[in-house]
């Protein structure tokens, strides 16, 4: 080999080294800021999550977990190199649909825009959308949801002229240069702890023409009609389907990146004042999607706006309000709605979900939220610091939801619930339990002191039972989950068994969204009932992770049931 030979392979190995170990032009530090798959994803701490993903998105959880985890291990920013010529169009797209929709003024969009001042900018509006033709136009035009359209829209604007689309809330952090050099199509996978495993749709970088859009575009048809949830027919839990099936095939480079790298922080922590956007930066991430924040006082102004006569009640003034109906053997009914319940009435559903959407299922819901009358107790989750309603010990996780949750549960019974005046904890009896031991166990006493139906999971044990709810207790079974296709049956068993005798019953639910329905039928029917909806305790007290609060609290079920023989 010659001297000039020896020479060129030496100057090409340390560009080729420089770029993979080193800062690259586009500030990427490869190594300093590689962050390790799982402990981007925080897989050991939510096993229960990934195990939830097969329901929701119909891939197993582990198999999904580890198609996204090889194909970052194989592509990450340490492993591919940058291309001289961006493989995606450097256009930075946003969508603004809404009436009189503006731009200006945006912070988020401003600090995408200081990071890249020479980029193309392309704001899609209803006029602009107007003068191009969608291959889905006629679903984008049957959309009433002006989400399912933004995502409609984003999917093909992205296939026609490439680029990256990125919502009006998120915050750029770096820049995004060299992403465009090296991928093909990038996308993020959103934080564990919102109930399954899937890719975000709010940030998405693509080439023109690119596989996985052409297959998300082809199936939207078929998932609009099939679907009742945004994303299931149009949003994330589509495309999670689409990359599954299409982004490790046909040579391109493709990726999808691990939360830190775009999600950071998720919906639990999108209202905390402390976050750091440069402490994240230096861990990593590119972006901050800001979810659905608004701005707190503006969100508080339209809660109290609802609510001009708003009382809520807590765990103990709810408990003491039922046990004040049950000793004076009066009828009454402890309704708790939540999410679930919220969603279904105003016609969607909340993934993960217990319980599937159906037009009867709505109707019911919609009436069980308008009872009112003596001794209706009526209750909603609406523990929150800001509202003056979180209680000690709750925490984002446990109990208590930011304030825009808040405010969007509020804005989804409204139409069915009336005047919003007295409103009770939803979640008193887990509250208790877990909090104020003694209070629980007392209230459990006296509610077992009188003649008991359980209503729910036909796996609970009978020894569980009769601890809770005295050795007379009757089980009506139920399904686990999707009890609603249960409900004549288990109406007509409730019936029977209400009218043998005409003992002051308690009517214990804990069957989810169907259990609302079912306690609006016989309240109509019987007058020396209480109603009481029991809820997911019952999953916790049988050793059941079910639920995030479940996880996240030290419940001694043992000696908890033990205080009750």
């Amino acid at each position: 080999m010659s001297k000039q030979s020896i020479f060129f392979f030496m100057i090409s190995t340390c560009y080729f080294l420089s770029l993979i170990s080193s800062p690259n032009q586009y500030g990427w530090d490869n190594e300093k800021n590689y962050i390790d798959f799982d402990v981007s994803m925080q897989t050991g701490k939510y096993p229960q999550c990934i195990n939830k993903t097969r329901w929701a998105v119909g891939v197993e959880g582990i198999r999904l977990l580890n198609f996204f985890r090889n194909l970052y291990n194989k592509n990450n920013l340490t492993k591919v190199v940058p291309q001289k010529k961006p493989k995606i169009p450097k256009i930075i797209h946003f969508i603004a649909l809404e009436e009189n929709g503006s731009l200006e003024c945006n912070p988020y969009i401003d600090s995408v825009k200081r990071l890249h001042p020479d980029w193309e900018y392309k704001i899609w509006t209803n006029k602009e959308v107007a003068k191009i033709a969608l291959t889905n136009q006629e679903i984008y035009n049957k959309a009433k949801d002006i989400t399912e359209k933004a995502d409609i829209l984003k999917y093909e604007i992205l296939f026609r002229y490439g680029g990256i689309c990125l919502e009006t809330n998120v915050e750029g952090l770096k820049k995004l240069d060299s992403l465009h050099h090296c991928y093909d199509f990038f996308i993020g996978i959103a934080p564990l702890y919102h109930g399954f495993l899937h890719v975000e749709t709010a940030i998405i970088g693509s080439a023109p023409g690119h596989p996985v859009l052409k297959h998300v575009i082809n199936n939207l048809p078929k998932n609009f009609y099939a679907y009742k949830t945004r994303a299931s027919k149009t949003g994330s839990i589509a495309m999670t389907a689409s990359f599954f099936l299409a982004a490790n095939k046909f040579g391109t480079t493709n990726i999808a990146f691990p939360s830190t790298y775009f999600y950071p922080i998720g919906t639990k922590e999108a209202d905390e004042k402390n976050i750091n956007p440069e402490k994240r930066k230096n861990s990593g991430a590119f972006c901050i999607y800001w979810w659905n924040r608004q701005p707190i006082q503006q969100t508080y102004n339209e809660f109290k706006k609802m609510t001009p006569h708003f009382t809520f009640h807590g765990a103990q003034r709810t408990l003491n309000k039922i046990t004040e109906i049950i000793t004076k053997q009066e009828e009454g009914i402890y309704l708790r709605f939540g999410d679930g319940e919220a969603f279904i009435a105003s016609g969607q559903e909340r993934l993960p979900t217990y319980q599937k959407w159906t037009k009867n299922l709505e109707k019911e819901l919609r009436e069980s939220i308008a009872l009112n009358g003596k001794n209706v107790i009526k209750s909603l989750p609406l523990h929150n610091k800001k509202l003056g309603t979180k209680e000690p010990g709750m925490f984002i996780g446990n109990h208590e939801l930011d304030l825009h949750f808040c405010n969007l549960l509020l804005k989804k019974v409204k139409p069915f619930w009336g005047e919003i005046k007295d409103v009770y904890s939803a979640i008193a009896l887990h509250y208790a339990a877990t909090y104020k031991p003694e209070t629980c166990i007392q209230f459990l006493k006296r509610l077992k002191k009188n003649n008991c139906i359980f209503v729910g999971n036909k796996d609970v044990p009978l020894e569980i039972l009769q601890t809770l709810f005295g050795e007379r207790c009757q089980h009506i079974p139920s399904s686990a989950t999707h009890s609603y296709k249960e409900i004549d049956q288990i109406e007509e068993q409730c019936a029977k068994e209400l009218s043998k005798n005409t003992e002051y019953t308690i009517v214990i639910t804990a069957m989810g969204a169907a259990g609302k329905a079912l306690q609006k039928r016989l309240w109509k029917k019987f007058d020396t009932i209480f109603l009481f909806d029991f809820g997911s305790l019952i999953d916790a007290l049988c050793g059941w992770n079910t639920r995030h609060w479940i996880e996240s609290i030290n419940l001694d079920r043992k000696k908890f049931l033990k205080a009750l023989v």
